[in-house]
């Protein structure tokens, strides 16, 4: 899990393209693991083999509302390959939100508690502000994952005309990496 490039798309993107030649181009760019949100655990066992037969990790995702038999299912398959696992943290359309609600650190702290210290427990789904994510790895993840957050902060990068001010962007996306990357440390030393 440390400094990998994971690539996030949509099965009917791999599908479109043909599994083998995908994973192939994905092996040839440097990608070491997908998160594929629209593709159930299990849901195509052949696709997962060629992954691994590719050197390619898939990248297990469990919700709330993941029963714990399969949410063991998919944090063992995750820890047999390598890769984390990606709680989603709360229900609904993903964006990014202004706290992590109650519901969602007693997600992550209940996984915690089943799993053990073992596996790596990534959490995602509208995670915005570095106190979001102290939050949650206090309550017992590894490490965030943000996306919308990053691009609400390009969407703010606006020049004057209207188009996107790359030097801006980079300045802002860098500094809140940075305050991400000290509250989770923060909180780590914490919880350590």
């Amino acid at each position: 899990v440390n400094n990998e490039f994971a690539f996030m798309t949509y099965y009917n993107i791999i599908f479109a393209h043909g599994a083998q030649k995908f994973l192939a181009r994905m092996k040839e760019v440097g990608v070491q693991a997908l998160i594929i949100p629209d593709l159930p655990f299990g849901e195509d066992t052949a696709f997962e083999g060629l992954a691994r037969k590719s050197g390619v990790k898939i990248i297990g995702m469990v919700a709330p509302n993941t029963v714990p038999l399969r949410l063991k299912k998919i944090i063992r398959a995750s820890e047999t390959s390598g890769a984390f696992t990606y709680l989603v943290s709360s229900k609904g359309t993903t964006g990014a939100k202004s706290v992590a609600s109650a519901q969602s650190i007693g997600f992550v702290k209940s996984v915690r508690k089943i799993v053990g210290r073992g596996p790596g427990l990534f959490v995602g789904f509208g995670i915005s502000s570095a106190a979001q994510a102290a939050a949650y790895v206090q309550a017992g993840a590894d490490g965030v994952i943000v996306g919308s957050g990053i691009i609400n902060i390009y969407c703010g990068c606006k020049n004057p005309d209207g188009y996107l001010d790359e030097g801006k962007a980079i300045i802002e996306v860098s500094r809140f990496a940075r305050e991400v990357l000290a509250a989770v440390a923060g909180a780590k030393e914490g919880s350590a």
